[in-house]
């Protein structure tokens, strides 16, 4: 019975809690690092933005305007993924090939580019990238097996397609005016863009 202006007094049972202080997701940054000689190339800089860059300073084919037929050109590219996360898509397309003219003598072949030869190869890797071989290293001296023109608007594959962050890939690419070429190649130059792209 309770009596009228009295009180009572409530206990209360067992009780525990934890306060979670720190939680918190980040993002991972992909960025990709060109590299040959002396001569470095970054998709970004502190400040990601499209995180994409055109990189002039590193010319893979070797930017010789004295190129005479069966001497090869051979350049070394290193691309790293020195961001904080890993590529799992890396590939590597190539441009149309434009020729133009190179000093003041010009031959006049309309079809330079198939008389540049080239080859990829990634270093330490049995496979020849370009012209795509699974089971053989590409050849000393390119032939016309592979040229700029037939290159040109391809993506050849790199195997494995994955990076892991602050892992590097090293490619050697090689390029030789024909032992074909003739006189109507004189003073002509070739170019084409390359493009290295890294995805998540």
């Amino acid at each position: 019975m309770l009596i009228a202006g009295s009180s009572v007094a409530v206990i209360s049972g067992f009780t525990a809690s934890i306060t979670n202080s720190v939680n918190s997701v980040g993002s991972g940054a992909l960025i990709m690092t060109e590299s040959s000689g002396a001569n470095t190339c970054v998709s970004s800089g502190s400040a990601v933005t499209s995180n994409t860059a055109t990189c002039s300073t590193i010319n893979k084919y070797g930017a010789s305007t004295t190129a005479v037929p069966g001497t090869p050109i051979s350049t070394t590219v290193t691309i790293t993924d020195s961001g904080t996360i890993a590529a799992n898509g890396f590939t590597l397309t190539a441009g149309a090939c434009g020729q133009s003219n190179n000093g003041a003598f010009n031959g006049t072949d309309a079809s330079f580019c198939g008389k540049v030869d080239v080859t990829i190869q990634e270093s330490g890797k049995t496979a020849c990238v370009f012209p795509a071989s699974a089971s053989a290293a590409c050849p000393t001296t390119p032939t016309s097996a592979g040229t700029l023109a037939s290159l040109s608007g391809t993506s050849p594959a790199l195997t494995p397609l994955t990076v892991a962050a602050g892992a590097s890939r090293t490619f050697v690419i090689t390029v030789m005016l024909d032992s074909a070429a003739t006189n109507a190649d004189q003073g002509l130059l070739a170019s084409q863009t390359l493009t290295w792209a890294f995805s998540s």
